[in-house]
């Protein structure tokens, strides 16, 4: 799943040292990967309840758009593909943030 963040974001040190090639004006996203549907983790991080600080600070919703094409993962494919995801993003000069 990916969550589009407020761009107040870029005020944090840890996130613009993940996001060099950051372009500006282009989104600022969390992509993640979760057994539980988007929109149940989403609510679980801006709860608080396990959730990303960033996406609990500054999460404003989930962006489909980026994850729709993907079929339901083993656990092992969602965690690479969630790399996979960020840094493709990265790249198109996205601020991403995932576990890494």
């Amino acid at each position: 799943y990916v969550v589009e963040l407020d761009r107040e974001v870029l005020r944090e040190r840890a996130f613009l040292r993940e996001n060099p090639g950051y372009r500006r004006g282009r989104l600022c996203l969390y992509v993640g990967s979760t057994c539980l549907s988007p929109e149940e983790r989403f609510q679980r991080h801006l709860t608080g309840r396990k959730g990303n600080r960033f996406v609990y600070r500054y999460g404003v919703r989930l962006r489909p758009d980026f994850y729709q094409m993907y079929p339901p993962l083993t656990r092992q494919e969602a965690e690479l593909t969630e790399r996979e995801v960020a840094l493709e993003l990265r790249q198109e000069g996205y601020g991403v943030w995932y576990n890494v």
